[in-house]
């Protein structure tokens, strides 16, 4: 039975895209990034408070929602990316020429995007990608009136200084979110509606680079 390996190749990294003189090869560089950025981001969403503890100085949950908002906005500029590579005349020449089932990866991929553009446009454009005035003035009016949080203050002795761990932050960060979701279903729930669209997005994204990677860069190498 045959076993995956890894194979490693290194090259002049300017000639493997092109100097800057292939617009294929720019957003290849460009989604590059990006899906490094989503493998983090993903990653920090669902792995295990054990996995991640040095990232939970407060809780799991805040941890979660910040990159909840970060992926969000990653997936839309890997979409936007995808996009401009597939429409370069460079990709229009290869793909008759270039293995059915990479391609298909790649239109699977595309296609969605597509469908979720507007549900990960619309969290993009509440929170954008960071955490705005807009968000969190949507996220006093819209808190539970039984929500309760914690402020903790260390108080030095000298008096002179201390540090405040901000507990109540992960609940505003979790309800400026729910603006752009549908409300037809009960927030969690919702909630983890769009982590499994973000999880699905990063499994599309995961098949396209690799067979970009495998059509347009790996001979370059």
């Amino acid at each position: 039975m045959a076993r995956a390996s890894s194979r490693s190749r290194f090259a002049r990294l300017g000639k493997v895209f092109a100097d800057g003189r292939s617009p294929l090869l720019d957003a290849l560089a460009q989604m590059s990034v990006l899906y490094e950025d989503l493998r983090i981001e993903t990653f920090a969403i669902a792995s295990s408070d054990e996995e991640l503890r040095r990232l939970d100085y407060l809780n799991s949950k805040y941890r979660v929602n910040y990159f909840l908002r970060r992926s969000v906005a990653t997936l839309l500029e890997f979409e936007g990316a995808l996009h401009q590579l597939s429409r370069t005349s460079e990709y229009k020449a290869a793909r008759d020429k270039t293995d059915r089932g990479l391609i298909k990866n790649v239109s699977d991929a595309i296609r969605f995007f597509q469908s979720n553009h507007k549900l990960f446009k619309s969290l993009r454009n509440d929170l954008g990608g960071h955490f705005s005035h807009e968000a969190a003035a949507f996220a006093t009016r819209h808190i539970e009136p039984d929500v309760t949080a914690n402020l903790e203050v260390t108080f030095h002795p000298s008096g002179k200084g201390g540090g405040a761990k901000l507990h109540y932050a992960g609940e505003i960060a979790a309800t400026a979110f729910t603006k752009s979701l549908p409300g037809v279903k009960p927030r969690a729930e919702e909630i983890k509606d769009v982590i499994r669209a973000i999880r699905d997005g990063y499994a599309h994204a995961t098949r396209a680079m690799h067979s970009l990677v495998i059509a347009f860069l790996w001979d370059r190498f």
